[in-house]
């Protein structure tokens, strides 16, 4: 399992995100797009883009749930995240 929090930077670096990725034992720090966060992590982790799931953590419910669609990462500047393979 993995998991990597999201910061959103600064606004003179619009639309670009800070990811602290962990995946088993290997970290990762990266920036991007909200667009390429998919891509960066099949990229990094040698994964197709059906073989594994993003989770954010819920206060709500103190457990993890699937992120439905990319864009509710927009609704944040900052997120903890699991990736969990299928």
């Amino acid at each position: 399992m993995a998991s990597f929090v999201f910061d959103k930077m600064a606004e003179n670096e619009e639309n670009r995100l800070k990811l602290h990725i962990t995946f088993g034992a290997s970290k990762k720090v990266l920036m991007c797009q909200l667009a390429c966060v998919r891509r960066k992590i099949q990229d990094l982790f040698q994964l197709d883009h059906d073989d594994y799931t993003i989770q954010s953590w819920d206060e709500d419910f103190s457990d993890w749930v699937d992120v439905e669609s990319d864009s509710v990462l927009n609704e944040q500047q900052k997120w903890k995240l699991n990736i969990v393979p299928r």
